[in-house]
């Protein structure tokens, strides 16, 4: 069998791939604490579940319009007032199977072969693969710990070709948590209408922000700008339902109708129950958000107390998302049973191996040396975890 060029270029999704095996060795009996999870841990509410009940119960199990139900795109609509403070217009909305969806359909939207999509890093591992399956070009705009991984006006400019087509931005970020400020935000604007750039904004981590922080899409900062943005968001972590992939995008009209056209030769539309139960979910805001983000706090807090009690380990507090970003370079110099621990990716392989617990290595993310810990889990586990991996740290040399 001969595989397409597209099929043996692209690799596997280094966060499943890690969960993956993680839940395979639960399976087998052993105790992993999973800091891998890209996903809350808290259950699907029950009145969004009993929403997909009464649709499965009133026969909405068809065929659904290719962009998403009325209902929802009505909802998404009301969100956006609410949430951005600008009016968006059902046609504008197309809801698809996830937000990793709809950022995949956006691109195809978009993009070109040969043209360039600027990702700063650390990014999410989705992001350049997506682009090269659209035939793109990922251009990476490093960034650096001690400006806290946020691009700066310059880093753009200075990564600006005559093929640069799109950018994408993700605040609060995967897999560090950082999240661009307001002047931040404005002054990034400048370069994206100066160069006319499209921009991905990827605003699945919204909700979840600490410290009595502001969130801002650069979609917020004028009217202008917002032309040349594609909001990318969904339920998966705003109301825990990252199971039933649920995403959606707002944009111009035009661009709207480009991506339902690319969505009615792929999928057609997302589930019709998982539509309704996403209607319950964002018509109105979920009592439990808020219980839930005072719960990540406080794990990220003892988390980040814990990873920096490890000697060589340093880890800054994240206004947003649920990661933890260590910074692991401090270890590289370490060995065990013969085996050097020279690089991120031997780091989560041995903590995996010798203290079972699963963390996702940050060379797939762009940021070699570096481990990202996810406190998407309970208290006691981060414990447990963060005891076993200062552990298994001290056993090297």
């Amino acid at each position: 069998m001969k595989l397409s060029q597209r099929a043996r270029r692209v690799q596997p999704s280094a966060t499943l791939a890690v969960s993956t095996k993680a839940k395979s060795m639960r399976a087998d009996g052993i105790d992993v604490v999973n800091f891998s999870a890209g996903e809350p841990d808290f259950p699907t509410p029950e009145p969004i579940c009993e929403a997909a009940r009464q649709a499965i119960a009133n026969g909405f199990t068809k065929y659904t319009p290719t962009p998403g139900i009325p209902e929802l795109r009505a909802a998404i609509c009301k969100r956006f007032k609410e949430d951005y403070g600008f009016s968006v217009l059902p046609e504008q909305v197309v809801v698809s199977c996830g937000a990793k969806h709809s950022i995949y359909l956006a691109l195809a939207a978009l993009v070109d072969p040969g043209d360039e999509v600027l990702i700063p890093a650390p990014y999410w591992v989705s992001y350049p693969p997506q682009v090269e399956l659209c035939d793109g070009v990922p251009v990476i705009v490093e960034t650096t710990p001690e400006n806290g991984f946020r691009m700066t006006p310059d880093d753009l400019r200075q990564a600006l070709t005559p093929r640069s087509r799109v950018l994408i931005l993700n605040s609060p970020s995967n897999p560090t948590g950082q999240l661009y400020s307001r002047a931040e935000m404005e002054a990034l604007a400048e370069v994206v209408l100066e160069a006319g750039l499209m921009v991905i904004c990827d605003d699945i981590y919204e909700k979840l922000i600490y410290d009595s922080r502001e969130f801002v899409s650069l979609s917020q900062i004028s009217d202008a700008v917002r032309t040349q943005c594609i909001v990318t968001n969904g339920v998966s972590k705003c109301a825990s339902m990252t199971g039933w992939r649920i995403g959606y995008l707002a944009a111009e009209p035009e661009l709207a109708k480009a991506v339902t056209r690319l969505q009615g030769q792929m999928t057609s539309h997302p589930t019709s129950i998982a539509q309704y139960a996403a209607v319950e979910a964002l018509g109105q805001p979920l009592p439990q958000l808020g219980e839930w983000v005072a719960a990540f706090q406080t794990r990220r807090d003892r988390m980040v107390e814990l990873l920096n009690n490890i000697e060589g380990v340093r880890c800054e507090s994240p206004p947003g998302a649920f990661y933890c970003f260590a910074d692991w370079r401090g270890l590289l110099d370490r060995k065990t049973e013969g085996k050097a621990l020279d690089g991120d990716m031997e780091w989560a392989e041995y903590l995996l191996d010798a203290a079972q617990t699963a963390c996702v290595p940050g060379s797939p993310f762009g940021a070699p040396g570096f481990l990202r810990f996810s406190f998407a889990c309970g208290l006691d586990r981060i414990e447990d975890g963060l005891a076993r991996v200062k552990k298994a740290v001290e056993q090297t040399r």
